[in-house]
C-alpha cells in the first residue's frame, strides 16, 4: 500500500479529460508509491469510473477523513509554449505533488486515459452496424471553435450520407448548457437530447469513427483510437491539442523509451487547423475564445451566410476550413483505421455556391 493522495482537480476550459493521464503516467514513473483518489464535481466523476489507476472517487462536499493527504492541483489556464495539453496537466499534478517526492511525471502515451468498462449496456448501438458520430457546435464559453451548421457541417454530411460505401453518422452535443451552440446538423441521427457522459463514451468505443471540434469527444476518440477528424481553426495551437501525426512526430522523442512500442497502431486523427492563414494566428493560436461578446473578441469575426438556412457568425479562421475537405478527410480513413493517404488539405475562403446536391460526389 502507498501513501493516500486525493487530488482535488480545479479544472479549466480545457476540461477534466486532460487530468486522466496523470494517474496513468504517475503510476508507471512511481509504481506503488501512491494510491490516487481524486475529488472534483459531482457532474464529473464519471469521468474516472472504472479507472484502474484511481482508488477513490469524491465529489467536492465529501468531508475527507485526516488519514488522505489532499493537494490542490489548478489546471493551467492557457496553452504552455511546447508541451501537449497532456504533459502540462502532467506537470501541474507533479508540482502540486513536489513536497512528497513527485520531480516530473513524464507522459507515457499521447493520449487521455478513459474506459468504457463497467458501463451497463448489454446490446451494441445502431444494432451491431457501422457508425461514425458527429458532434458540431460548442459552449458558449468558446465561441471561436464553432462551425457553422449549414455552411459546413451539413455540407460534409450531405456529401458522406448518400455513399453506400459510408456507415451511418448519429450526432451528440451538449445540452441544457446555456448559450451552448448546439444546432441539429442534416443527415445524421439525432441523439443530442438522449446522451448522457457515459453512453458517449460508450457510443465512441464502438464507433468506427469520429468527428468534432476539439472537445471532450476528440480527447475520447484518441483514448479509444479511433479515426477523429477535428475542424479547429485557429484559436489553439496544434501543438497543444492535436493527437495528430505531426504531434506523434513531435512529442515522441520526449516519451520514455520504453514506452515506444505503445505508439505501434497509434490511430493519428487529422486535425484541421487554419494556424498561419491569418495576422492574429500566424504562428501560434489567436488564444481568443468569444466572437461577439466577453473581453477578448475574435477580430475577424464572419457575418451569418443570409443564403444558408440558421447560419450564425463565426470566427474567420473556421470559415476557412472548406467542408469538401473536411468530407475528404473523413474518407481517406480506410478499413484499417489509418489515413490511406497522406491527406493533404488546403483552407481558402470560398464563395456561396447555392445548396449543395445530397448526391455531390
Amino acid at each position: 500500500m502507498g501513501a493516500s493522495v486525493v487530488l482535488r482537480l480545479h479544472p479549466s476550459r480545457w476540461g477534466e479529460l486532460p487530468f486522466t493521464a496523470a494517474p496513468r503516467d504517475l503510476y508507471r514513473a512511481y509504481p506503488n508509491l501512491f494510491d490516487i483518489g481524486i475529488q472534483t464535481s459531482r457532474d464529473h466523476m464519471n469521468v474516472w469510473a472504472n479507472n484502474p489507476f484511481v482508488t477513490w472517487i469524491f465529489d467536492y462536499d465529501y468531508v475527507l477523513p485526516p488519514e488522505y493527504t489532499v493537494v490542490d492541483v489548478v489546471a493551467p489556464p492557457g496553452e504552455v509554449d511546447g508541451k501537449h495539453v497532456l504533459q502540462a496537466h502532467n506537470d501541474v499534478v507533479a508540482a502540486a505533488m513536489a513536497g512528497l517526492g513527485v520531480t516530473t511525471i513524464p507522459l507515457t502515451e499521447l493520449r487521455p486515459y478513459i474506459t468504457a468498462t463497467g458501463i451497463d449496456r448489454l446490446e451494441v448501438p445502431n444494432h451491431g452496424l457501422p457508425f461514425w458520430l458527429v458532434w458540431a457546435g460548442g459552449p458558449a464559453d468558446w465561441q471561436t471553435i464553432w462551425w457553422d451548421v449549414e455552411r459546413n457541417w451539413s455540407w460534409v454530411t450531405a456529401i458522406l450520407a448518400p455513399r453506400n460505401d459510408f456507415p451511418d453518422m448519429a450526432q451528440l452535443g451538449t445540452w441544457g448548457e446555456y448559450g451552448a451552440y448546439n444546432p441539429q446538423v442534416k443527415w445524421v441521427i439525432n441523439m443530442i437530447k438522449y446522451t448522457n457522459y457515459q453512453e458517449m463514451v460508450w457510443l465512441a468505443s464502438h464507433a468506427n469513427g469520429i468527428m468534432c471540434p476539439p472537445l471532450d469527444l476528440m480527447h475520447i476518440a484518441a483514448a479509444f483510437n479511433k479515426p477523429c477528424v477535428v475542424p479547429a481553426g485557429a484559436s489553439v495551437s496544434w501543438q497543444w491539442l492535436a493527437y495528430d501525426q505531426r504531434a506523434i512526430d513531435l512529442y515522441l522523442p520526449t516519451i520514455p523509451p520504453q514506452y515506444h512500442s505503445l505508439f505501434n497502431g497509434y490511430v493519428p486523427h487529422i486535425y484541421l487547423d487554419t494556424i498561419g492563414l491569418l495576422p492574429c494566428s500566424l504562428v501560434h493560436g489567436c488564444g481568443r475564445q468569444f466572437i461577439f461578446d466577453g473581453s477578448n473578441p475574435c477580430v475577424f469575426p464572419s457575418q451569418p451566410d443570409r443564403y444558408a438556412g440558421e447560419s450564425v457568425m463565426s470566427s474567420k479562421c473556421m470559415k476557412l476550413i472548406d467542408p469538401r475537405y473536411a468530407a475528404q478527410a473523413v474518407l481517406s480513413y480506410n478499413s484499417a483505421h489509418v489515413p490511406a493517404i497522406a491527406f493533404e488539405w488546403q483552407a481558402y475562403e470560398y464563395g456561396y455556391i447555392g445548396p449543395i446536391s445530397p448526391w455531390y460526389e
